[in-house]
């Protein structure tokens, strides 16, 4: 269902997909018409970032099953490439504040996922991470060292936060009021919350591709499904939101659509 209606001509030269909820299914497949709509974008000349919290060699593999070039946008906006491989910027946390916070998170009751560009670590198995790695195209690696390498060995990029709605939400709080110069967090997924060095987010790297591109925020569109994908919808008034986003990530968007080839479809008629 479309929330309102575009009301003057756009050009749009880029556009932004996320992938879980969005492009990806739940056993990480793309829809044929999402692959059909995406070719004809490019076809047109209009560029393509996939833009996710997943790593990058989870990102590489999604756009080969596109079959076609794009940017990249990881670890909810820790790294970005252009479509040539240019890495354009790389985010982690300091080495000691990675200590504080994975500490910080070990305090509750969860088990957390300490991710670096390419790599996730896990100290111990943990119920959540059945539910998670399915949808990995690589292993979460079981490492019983995990906290005496955290900030020496492995940097953190992003670390994720398996649990319930509530026990994710305090804890949200709590590092958002505990760190406040050092962390921003994100309910990326049904009971997934991401833990990021502050200012990273998929808006701040967009932007920076953007820049590189002399793309104007009117030229540019985007389609997501979670809390993490608002950085993105704020950067241009032609956001989409997933009709299965939570109400207040809808709210956030411009319209609402079914799939990536609905949202396409409203905008093939700006661009052919």
């Amino acid at each position: 269902m479309i929330k309102n209606c575009l009301e003057e001509y756009i050009m749009i030269k880029l556009f932004a997909c996320d992938l879980d909820g969005t492009l990806l299914t739940e056993h990480n497949q793309i829809s044929t018409a999402d692959i059909e709509a995406l070719h004809h974008l490019l076809e047109k000349g209009v560029e393509v970032i996939i833009a996710s919290g997943r790593k990058d060699y989870d990102i590489k593999k999604v756009i080969n099953m596109i079959g076609s070039s794009c940017h990249r946008v990881s670890q909810n906006g820790a790294f970005a490439y252009l479509k040539n491989d240019t890495h354009l910027h790389a985010t982690t946390f300091p080495k000691e504040a990675s200590i504080e916070i994975f500490n910080f998170i070990k305090s509750f009751p969860v088990v957390p996922i300490v991710s670096t560009e390419d790599e996730e670590f896990i100290e111990q198995d943990d119920p959540h991470l059945k539910q998670i790695e399915h949808k990995l195209f690589s292993p979460v690696k079981i490492d019983k060292q995990l906290p005496l390498k955290v900030g020496q060995t492995i940097v953190p990029s992003k670390f994720i936060v398996n649990g319930s709605f509530d026990v994710l939400s305090s804890l949200r709080t709590d590092l958002l009021s505990t760190f406040p110069n050092t962390v921003d967090a994100f309910i990326s997924g049904e009971h997934v919350l991401d833990v990021a060095p502050k200012y990273t987010n998929k808006g701040n790297a967009i932007a920076s591709i953007m820049s590189d591109m002399n793309i104007e925020r009117s030229e540019l569109a985007c389609i997501g499904d979670a809390f993490n994908d608002i950085s993105m919808f704020e950067l241009t008034p032609h956001s989409f939101a997933m009709t299965n986003a939570h109400p207040d990530v809808k709210q956030k968007a411009t319209y609402v659509v079914d799939s990536v080839s609905e949202a396409i479809e409203i905008l093939k008629k700006e661009i052919d």
